[in-house]
């Protein structure tokens, strides 16, 4: 699970406060993160937010990114830790 939240960490736009509404909505990152567009707006999110999202979401592997923090030794922590 800790690899999506370290994939949302890395879209511009979703902060603290969003990924609070995200999780909230969606019970957690995993199921977000595969997740139709249609769903972030009844999360709370805004238009211009969700259609950043998505533009910034294909361009980002979540076990690609894991392997690069734990390639350097980089420990991820959540909300839930």
């Amino acid at each position: 699970m800790k690899k999506y939240y370290n994939a949302f960490n890395q879209i511009e736009l979703i902060g603290p406060v969003r990924m609070r509404k995200i999780i909230k909505y969606f019970s957690n990152a995993k199921n977000a993160w595969f997740a139709p567009q249609h769903d972030f707006e009844k999360a709370g999110l805004e238009a211009s937010v969700i259609d950043n999202l998505f533009r910034q979401k294909e361009k980002i592997d979540p076990d690609k990114e894991m392997e690069k923090l734990s390639k350097e030794n980089i420990r991820t922590f959540t909300i839930n830790d």
